[in-house]
Order: C-alpha cells, then sequence, then structure tokens
C-alpha cells in the first residue's frame, strides 16, 4: 500500500500482516481517487508486492469541503469524520480526522476442548491526516490507530485480547511539472509504527 506514492505498510515485523491502521485508520473524506496496480510489483515498490499495489491519493488542493459526519449504526457503532480546508493567499491546508467506535458483531466458535467461546469483535481507529501546501512545495502528516479485538491463548483454551496497531508518515516533497503530459516530484518521508498485543482482557466460556 502507497500513500501519495509513499510506502505505507512495509514493515518487515510478521510480514506485514498486522496493517490495521493501513487499511482501517484513513478517513475517507480526504481521499481523491484510489490506484491499483494488479501482479507482482517488487521491483518498483519493494518487499510485499507480490500480488498487487494500492496507491491512495488525498486531496491537496481546493478540491476539499468543509463538513462535518456523525454516524450511528448496528452493533453500538459511532463514528465522527471532520474534514476541512483553509485557503490563504498561496497557502492551502487540508485536514481531516475520524473517529470510529464499534462494539462489533457478536460471534462464537469452539475450542479443542469443546467448550464455547464468545466476544463482540470490539474496534476503534481514530486518524488524522493533514496536508500543507505552498504552490508546488507541500507537507504531509498522518497518524492512524486500530485497536482490534484478536484471538489468543491456544486451541485447547481459546482467550480473547486486543491488537493495537499504530502507523504514522511525514513527508515533506515537490512537485514540479515539467509540461501537460510529464510531472517530476521529489520528497522525503518518514515512515513507521508500533503494534502491541494485550492478552487475556477479558473473556468468555460457555460450557456445551
Amino acid at each position: 500500500m502507497l500513500l501519495n506514492g509513499v510506502p505505507f505498510n512495509r514493515e518487515s515485523y510478521a510480514g506485514g500482516i498486522w496493517n490495521e491502521a493501513a487499511l482501517l485508520a484513513v478517513p475517507l473524506s480526504i481521499i481523491d481517487r484510489i490506484e491499483l496496480t494488479r501482479g507482482p510489483g517488487s521491483v518498483l515498490y519493494g518487499t510485499n508486492a507480490f500480488s498487487g499495489v494500492v496507491n491512495i491519493i488525498t486531496r491537496i488542493d481546493e478540491t476539499t469541503n468543509a463538513q462535518l459526519e456523525v454516524t450511528l449504526g448496528k452493533f453500538n457503532t459511532r463514528a465522527i469524520d471532520l474534514t476541512f480546508a483553509v485557503n490563504e493567499e498561496d497557502w492551502q491546508w487540508n485536514t481531516a480526522i475520524q473517529w470510529v467506535e464499534s462494539a462489533g458483531s457478536p460471534f462464537q466458535l469452539n475450542d479443542l476442548a469443546g467448550v464455547k467461546f464468545q466476544q463482540n469483535a470490539e474496534s476503534r481507529t481514530p486518524a488524522i491526516i493533514s496536508t500543507l501546501s505552498h504552490g508546488d512545495l507541500y507537507a504531509t502528516l498522518y497518524w492512524g490507530k486500530a485497536d482490534q479485538l484478536t484471538l489468543r491463548g491456544s486451541p485447547n483454551n481459546l482467550v480473547d485480547g486486543t491488537t493495537d496497531n499504530e502507523k504514522y508518515l511525514i513527508e515533506v516533497g515537490y512537485n514540479y511539472a515539467i509540461n501537460e503530459n510529464w510531472n517530476l516530484k521529489s520528497s522525503l518521508s518518514q515512515n513507521g509504527g508500533d503494534t502491541d498485543h494485550v492478552v487475556a482482557v477479558s473473556y468468555t466460556h460457555l460450557r456445551a
């Protein structure tokens, strides 16, 4: 996955499988378009690009509209999305903030001993992305976090826990339009994150 052309989930931990923040904590209201390249792309984009590349392009110009969305849904789902833009002479500032929290859909399964395990797939995904631009020069800051229920323990003793996956991206770049068909982009970026696993927060076992 790329965010405005910058690798977004190239961490080496566990083969890059803990990507909840990159997948869930990007405010939809700030996305301009999504570009998809099918097939192997590791030669151009590095590890983990062996099946395809997804490039999320965000708005960094005056097309961003100020809006506030409040959402309520099933399973006690609550979401707030705030998007706004500030134009001052040659400066443009676009920002999107989201908070999504849900008690999650209930599920249950049996361990190898026949004991039923049940829990709700709760989650929380706060995020912010902000871009400040002046002409062809821009700076982007992204921070997102996804706290989700995960199954831990062993097949004989299922235990619920949480996985807290956090991502950040800082980029400073310059876009130079050579002509109407060619554009040269140069940028400097720092991409990182943190993944924490918490085991046995709370759990419920039901005897069959």
